[in-house]
């Protein structure tokens, strides 16, 4: 099976790296290209280059992701001769239309602010107490999400910000809890849940989500989830694939939609190749033909770990958690981080 992936993101990647795994299929991406010999490296650049180079390979399914070829998505998917996924979250939506997004819709997410010029910006952080959060709106800045825990911190991200070119930046009022981060999958007429897990900013995450108490998950379950789903329908929100909902839950036992993620996050994309139980190519073809069932999606009951060392995503998977920390401790992981994460999961 011949499968072409256009997208220049680190999970767009990391996917194609996992697909290639399996011998009996060729991996077409723009991504660089590795020591995979069945993960060949093509650059298109168009529309025209991606439906030539779609007939003449034979490709049987396509993965986009919403950093490229925007604004084309329908016209596209109705002239293509193969199956087309595209991971994004129904109008390719930056960071801070997402959030304006969960507003609009009376969802309750933290205190923010979107900024186009520096003043502004500073102001926000002179009003508010620090540590504060700040990210560019697009992937200008590879780094993520930044905490400023003074106001001189705040000040010089920001500044940094905007002279590397990023038009807009988001300002957040940090709030300490737990990242509980909820993924579904859709055929785009039947949506599942897919899996779950907990993360500590965006550093690690595990899927032991018994961190979280099961009235709060009873919570997000009949009375977030139903708000989120109908807001999606009433925005015409299309949605066939897979996205994660990551809400926060504070020490207070607050509940929070924070932001919602095309796909799946670099470190629970670890957790995702070590616990799923059936093939995920077979799940995105399903996708791409309405033929998703719940009985169809298989997870195992290890202990997994997905964790950023170094600006590489890495994952271990075990019996335990105890042995899961352990493994990923050897792998490199900073014991730091993971022990300020669980002194804050077991409160």
């Amino acid at each position: 099976m011949q499968i072409l992936i256009v997208s220049n993101t680190i999970i767009s990647k990391k996917l194609s790296e996992y697909l290639a795994l399996n011998k009996n299929d060729i991996v077409f991406s723009t991504a660089d290209k590795n020591e995979y010999d069945n993960f060949v490296s093509v650059h298109l650049t168009s529309i025209k280059e991606i439906e030539d180079f779609i007939s003449a390979n034979d490709v049987s399914l396509g993965i986009f992701f919403n950093d490229t070829v925007k604004n084309l998505r329908d016209d596209f998917l109705n002239r293509s001769e193969c199956p087309i996924l595209f991971f994004s979250n129904g109008a390719d939506f930056s960071l801070a239309q997402i959030k304006k997004f969960i507003y609009k819709n009376k969802i309750k997410t933290p205190k923010f602010g979107v900024f186009e010029k520096t003043a502004p910006a500073l102001e926000y952080v002179q009003n508010s107490t620090c540590p504060v959060i700040i990210s560019s709106d697009t992937d200008y800045d590879k780094q993520g999400f930044f905490i400023a825990d003074t106001k001189d911190k705040a000040k010089d991200k920001i500044e940094k910000l905007f002279e590397a070119g990023n038009r807009k930046i988001l300002l957040q009022d940090y709030i300490e809890g737990i990242d509980y981060n909820k993924y579904l999958i859709s055929d785009g007429v039947n949506i599942f849940d897919f899996f779950e897990t907990i993360s500590y900013f965006d550093e690690f995450s595990l899927n032991d989500t018994n961190f979280i108490k099961d009235d709060i998950k009873s919570k997000i379950k009949n009375e977030f989830m139903p708000d989120i789903l109908n807001s999606f329908l009433e925005n015409n929100f299309e949605f066939q694939g897979i996205i994660g909902l990551k809400f926060l839950i504070s020490t207070k036992d607050e509940i929070y939609l924070n932001r919602i993620e095309n796909f799946v996050s670099e470190s629970d994309f670890e957790i995702l190749k070590n616990t799923l139980d059936v093939d995920l190519k077979n799940l995105l073809i399903d996708i791409t033909s309405e033929n998703l069932s719940q009985d169809k999606i298989i997870f195992n009951d290890k202990n997994s770990i997905g964790a950023n060392i170094q600006g590489e995503y890495t994952g271990v998977c075990a019996n335990t958690l105890n042995r899961a920390i352990e493994l990923i401790e050897i792998e490199g992981f900073n014991k730091k981080s993971l022990d300020e994460g669980l002194k804050l999961w077991k409160r």
